[in-house]
């Protein structure tokens, strides 16, 4: 069976907090979490990737923008057990495991 619609989400920490931020919004432990990227120019936004809860519901929101002024937005949302699921990959591909 080939999928509508695969999304792969590549991730890197590059500090403690991100870590531990993402993996305790993701357990259930806070609830909201988001990173912005470096703006390329004054006139454009950043990246940004946020996770929040709302209305009982696990949300997340990635946007990226180029230099050419095009950008995309994807927005989800997700259960508690994807939420969990998405941790133990995270802590199985060794994300957590530099700041352990």
């Amino acid at each position: 069976m080939r999928f509508a619609f695969n999304l792969r989400i590549q991730v890197q920490a590059w500090n403690e907090s991100d870590v531990f931020e993402l993996m305790n919004f993701l357990g259930g432990r806070n609830d909201g979490y988001e990173l912005h990227g470096p703006r390329p120019r004054d006139e454009q936004a950043g990246d940004y990737f946020y996770m929040w809860r709302e209305s009982g519901e696990n949300r997340m929101m990635i946007s990226t923008f180029t230099p050419t002024y095009a950008g995309i937005s994807i927005y989800a949302r997700f259960s508690s057990e994807a939420a969990k699921a998405f941790a133990d990959y995270l802590d199985e591909i060794g994300f957590t495991k530099a700041f352990v």
